[in-house]
């Protein structure tokens, strides 16, 4: 019975670290999906982080935003179309990938279609392309930076647990879950968010001053969700459609 347990132990750590090694070999191996002849599919699907987990089928920034290089920088390769379904995610893994797209269309056209949800950063990755195609019910805008920082303090008092935080530097605990935020905290926070919002609204300006009026989208600006209907009529996309309109308005361009 040992032996048949120890086999089976054996067995398993056999079978996790195969699948480490594909996991491995696949985060570091993207291939660029062809929609059509000459035209690259670029997937931006889930959450948008710096590095992918582990038996994840989602591409990290850094794998995306190499995908763009490589797919701007192959001559077989005469345009690019990001599939977009997200909400977002980190401010610096989004900027790797808005980056490569502004590179990538100085040299071909990138259009960005959105499916379902194409909101906040991965709204500002689909700014950066040259042209926006959304379905007429998908979900884009929240246009907005956010930070949440859960207090558990009070709970910790309820159970009789008290927690003892030793540091050098007045706000070295900031953002901590077991105190609340001081005025002085919140305003240093407030101000790194402010910075990021600022940022985000005058590259969605740069992209698309041509199609944006500055007044109208100071009103949408706000974190406030748009579909497809709403964002055409007010600006932050140019067309709607499905999938294959998208593919579409590429070969147009």
């Amino acid at each position: 019975m040992k032996k048949l347990v120890i086999v089976l132990f054996l067995g398993i750590i056999v079978l996790i670290g195969l699948a480490m090694v594909v996991s491995f070999l696949f985060s570091f191996d993207v291939s660029l999906p062809m929609a059509s002849s000459g035209i690259a599919v670029i997937p931006i699907k889930g959450e948008i982080v710096m590095d992918g987990a582990a038996f994840s089928d989602q591409m990290s920034a850094m794998e995306i935003a190499d995908a763009i290089d490589r797919a701007a920088s192959d001559p077989s390769i005469g345009a690019i179309l990001l599939e977009i379904n997200s909400g977002g995610g980190s401010v610096v893994a989004t900027r790797q990938i808005v980056e490569k797209v502004s590179k990538a269309k100085e040299k071909k056209p990138v259009v960005s279609w959105v499916s379902e949800v194409g909101a906040s950063g991965a709204y500002y990755v689909a700014a950066a392309s040259d042209h926006i195609v959304a379905d007429a019910d998908s979900i884009t805008g929240s246009i907005g930076v956010i930070s949440v920082f859960p207090n558990i303090e009070g709970l910790l008092e309820k159970l009789g647990i008290t927690v003892t935080v030793l540091k050098e530097g007045e706000h070295k605990d900031i953002g901590s879950m077991f105190s609340e935020l001081s005025e002085e905290d919140k305003e240093i926070i407030q101000n790194l968010l402010s910075g990021a919002f600022a940022r985000f609204k005058d590259d969605i300006i740069k992209f698309r001053g041509d199609q944006l009026e500055r007044t109208r989208f100071e009103q949408v600006a706000d974190g406030r969700i748009l579909n497809g209907e709403q964002a055409l009529d007010l600006g932050p996309i140019d067309e709607l459609g499905t999938r294959d309109g998208a593919i579409e308005a590429v070969k147009t361009l």
